[in-house]
């Protein structure tokens, strides 16, 4: 599966398959994503690519782009993302593998089936954010669960998904990590504090 590379440029949706669905395996370089007169979803991750992209995925007002993630590899995005659209790691019968998102991202909601996803940082986004039975957040903010979702909309967290706790400063858990859980995997030096706020 082909890959999309850009350094500098920008890359339209419209330039792939009229601007409703590109799928690639590995996404990788330093320029921009965009919609143009089509409404969009970029898939990536097919035969378990694993690809870093530091520039910016965004859309055009009115024409939202929606992200997929398939496959078994890793999707790092280190820009700070403006497209309006959705995020789907995995789906309902396959694993997504994983996505990191290392800056802020704008989506507009998160759903995470059999894959896993890692937040350095912070999602401050509208929308909705569901973890399934099986699947992985990986927490880096010192706020723990609450610092690193802040989404406006429904948070349904699963009591059968796993919370890994991975930051490089002390951590809580936070008031949105459930009671009981499948997992939880502490992997941090300065300690995690079980907690209610």
């Amino acid at each position: 599966m082909p890959a999309i590379t850009r350094d500098g440029s920008i890359a339209t949706v419209d330039e792939v398959s009229d601007g409703r669905a590109i799928l690639v395996g590995g996404l990788s370089g330093a320029g921009a994503i965009t919609t143009n007169s089509y409404a969009g979803t970029l898939t990536v991750g097919t035969g378990n690519a694993t690809s870093t992209f530091s520039g910016v995925i965004g859309d055009t007002a009115g024409y939202a782009l929606s992200l997929n993630k398939v496959g078994t590899g890793t999707l790092t995005l280190t820009g700070a993302n403006t497209f309006l659209g959705t995020v789907t790691v995995g789906t309902s019968v396959a694993a997504g593998g994983t996505v990191e998102f290392a800056n802020a991202n704008a989506f507009s909601g998160l759903t995470v089936w059999a894959g896993n996803v890692k937040v350095s940082g912070s999602l401050s986004n509208t929308g909705n954010i569901t973890l399934n039975s099986g699947a992985t957040l990986v927490c880096g903010a010192t706020g723990g669960v609450n610092g690193n979702i802040k989404f406006s909309g429904t948070k349904t967290l699963s009591t059968a998904a796993n919370y890994t706790f991975a930051g490089s400063a002390a951590q809580v858990t936070g008031s949105l990590l459930p009671a009981t859980v499948n997992t939880l995997t502490i992997n941090n030096a300065n300690g995690v504090t079980l907690s209610g706020s």
